[in-house]
């Protein structure tokens, strides 16, 4: 009796012990191209799915028309000049690219690029800074910071709001 619960515990330890640190691939990312295995990853030429691990992780689109998902940690996404879409997930998002750019729960802040940008924060009190281009912005609920910049942009969400630059 004593080796049996000797041996459960020891497969349950290792079991704990053994657990992934690439986030499950939910959401857009479900099949990636590319899987982070540390903090840093790069896109290459192409167009590429790209899944970030559970901690904090810099990630880099390149070329391409990327998908990004930062999964879970603090994380800082960066697409490219092509149609990249960044899902910055849980944790403090530091998130810039351009076209649409829903950044996930969380305290974020998020620039957009030349071109016509769809920023969205989502929950939390995020900062979020159009550019050129016609931008569309959206801070979802929390205490939000929303700046169109130079541009036709429109601003709108739930929550406390401070507009600026906004049609």
């Amino acid at each position: 009796m004593r080796i049996v619960g000797l041996l459960a515990f020891m497969v349950l330890s290792t079991v704990m012990l053994a657990t992934p640190t690439t986030a499950p691939a939910a959401g857009p990312c479900r099949n990636p191209t590319i899987k982070a295995t540390g903090p840093f990853t790069s896109g290459t030429r192409g167009n590429d799915v790209i899944l970030g691990t559970r901690g904090a992780n810099t990630i880099w689109g390149n070329g391409g028309n990327d998908l990004i998902c930062g999964a879970g940690g603090d994380d800082v996404l960066w697409g490219g000049n092509r149609h990249d879409k960044l899902y910055g997930g849980d944790g403090r998002d530091d998130v810039h690219g351009e076209d649409g750019v829903p950044a996930g729960d969380g305290n974020d802040v998020i620039y957009g690029g030349s071109n016509d940008d769809r920023l969205d924060g989502d929950e939390g009190d995020d900062r979020i800074f159009g550019d050129d281009g016609n931008d569309a912005l959206a801070g979802d609920g929390g205490s939000n910071l929303l700046d169109g910049g130079p541009g036709n942009d429109n601003c709108g969400s739930s929550g406390d709001q401070t507009l600026e630059n906004c049609e």
